[in-house]
């Protein structure tokens, strides 16, 4: 006889991270919305409107400080959500000293035929691994499990559409990222400011790389109405100078940088500006 075998029901274990009875829960920050629907492929907050949730697999071989920032520019609200936990350095000493002996292998069959097609690459990627194992056995590095989840977010279902298009095709450079499919609800609690890491793809990151993900600029430093001073290079957005606004206690500011930095560049180019806007400016240059 065949019969229809009853799915499992998933479990959510309670996350020990959330902080005692105080904590907020999911119910709490959704008491202002109509509704929520979950479905496959988003989520549905009524009136909020459209959120779709993502999970990183891989990083770039590089990462720069700030590399988190990108994500911010896709068109839509985006918020990101890094879960961490300690990883054992002798497993991950072990793991790379396995993957370096592979690629040992690959490399030695790879000069043994003559084709030499990805040799450059393998050894690369050796003696990255073995840069990392070398960093972790003498503690000047650490390793974690660290679980970063995106949510894109837009009132806008062309926006929404578009932002996450964006996610998809581009990749940013090296990132590997996954839909997070049937998942979406785990994502969004994943997500949402109750210490709760219910999604739970960690892959492994440095202490360095860590430190590095964390976005310590401030886009929003711009008054309103001003002088151009430039581009802020993480969000993109201009940013502009009033020296005399109603929060600043006076007029004064104090330029410092190395030489060649662009001081005098910099000077020279808010008196123009200035002077565009009705403002004028004595130089007074005390060495002549």
């Amino acid at each position: 006889m065949f019969g229809r075998k009853k799915q499992a029901k998933r479990i959510l274990e309670q996350d020990p991270s959330v902080i005692e009875e105080h904590a907020p829960t999911l119910h709490d920050l959704m008491t202002v919305a109509d509704g929520i629907e979950v479905r496959a492929s988003e989520v549905y907050v009524s009136p909020s409107g459209y959120t779709k949730m993502y999970y990183v697999t891989g990083l770039p071989s590089t990462v720069h400080f700030g590399y988190l920032q990108r994500f911010f520019r896709v068109g839509a609200d985006v918020h990101i959500s890094m879960h961490v936990e300690p990883a054992d350095s002798a497993l991950a000493i072990s793991k790379r000293t396995k993957l370096m002996t592979k690629i040992e292998a690959e490399i030695l069959a790879e000069q043994k035929a003559g084709t030499n097609k990805q040799l450059a690459f393998l050894q690369q990627e050796y003696h990255l691994l073995e840069k990392e194992r070398e960093e972790l056995r003498l503690g000047a590095e650490r390793l974690f499990y660290v679980t970063v989840v995106l949510a894109v977010s837009s009132p806008d279902r062309h926006e929404f559409e578009a932002a996450c298009e964006r996610i998809e095709r581009e990749g940013f450079e090296g990132f590997l990222i996954r839909e997070a499919f049937k998942e979406h609800d785990l994502g969004f609690r994943s997500v949402a400011p109750i210490g709760e890491n219910v999604l739970r793809h960690p892959i492994e990151m440095t202490a360095s790389a860590l430190a590095n993900s964390f976005p310590f600029t401030n886009s929003r430093f711009s008054h309103e109405y001003g002088v151009p001073i430039g581009v802020d290079w993480s969000s993109g957005h201009l940013n502009r100078y009033d020296a005399w606004h109603k929060k600043l206690v006076n007029a004064n500011a104090v330029i410092i940088g190395k030489a060649g930095s662009g001081k005098s560049f910099f000077v020279k180019g808010l008196v123009a500006r200035s002077a565009a806007m009705g403002i004028r400016h004595a130089i007074v240059d005390y060495e002549g």
